[in-house]
């Protein structure tokens, strides 16, 4: 990979986000609540039994009524807490969402390691896995740290991984590196993408 190749990335990554960004917090959650119900339609999270997901932060697609929803189910809901010294994540059970969750690294909303247990990389079903842009070869791009590209690449077997996008982070593809996974699916407020693995 040359230089070339990291920029293409990183204009692709900051020119996506600016349009993101320039959304309301209304738009994001009415997004959200139509993202939510497609997830919970899949019959990949009706068969689950643990899912993990992730706190939305900055202009992400709200994902509070997916975390709802997935404990309303009766389901194992984990959240990552960030380690940012060896960039890597660790994983907490999450039973309350207003009791068990705090801020943690760059003001992103964690697990409280002093409430929740932490929680096996084992037997997880499903991962809600979130991106700055994504394809419709389930090809995704990250924020640029690699945590969730680390997390994927030591689960076994792995899990069903789909990504929650807006339409408008949705591209014709995304520079990928031979390390990097493609999603199993992609659902957007208008379409279920299924890539395949």
């Amino acid at each position: 990979m040359n230089d070339t190749f990291f920029l293409r990335k990183k204009e692709l990554r900051e020119s996506v986000l600016g349009k993101r960004d320039a959304l309301d917090r209304q738009t994001l959650a009415e997004a959200g609540k139509v993202v939510c119900a497609r997830l919970c339609s899949l019959p990949e999270y009706v068969r689950a039994k643990v899912v993990l997901a992730y706190t939305s932060f900055r202009s992400e697609m709200d994902t509070l009524t997916f975390l709802s929803q997935v404990l309303h189910d009766g389901k194992t809901l984990l959240l990552p807490r960030v380690n940012k010294l060896d960039k890597t994540l660790s994983l907490y059970q999450v039973k309350d969402l207003g009791r068990d969750l705090v801020p943690g690294a760059w003001g992103i909303i964690e697990p409280d390691p002093g409430v929740c247990p932490q929680a096996q990389f084992s037997g997880i079903d499903f991962i809600l896995v979130p991106g700055s842009v994504f394809d419709l070869r389930g090809g995704r791009m990250g924020y640029g740290a690699g945590f969730y590209d680390r997390l994927l690449a030591s689960l076994e077997p792995r899990p069903f991984c789909v990504g929650a996008a807006l339409d408008l982070q949705m591209v014709d593809e995304v520079p990928m590196e031979p390390h990097d996974l493609f999603l199993d699916l992609i659902v957007t407020p208008t379409s279920i993408l299924k890539c395949g693995r």
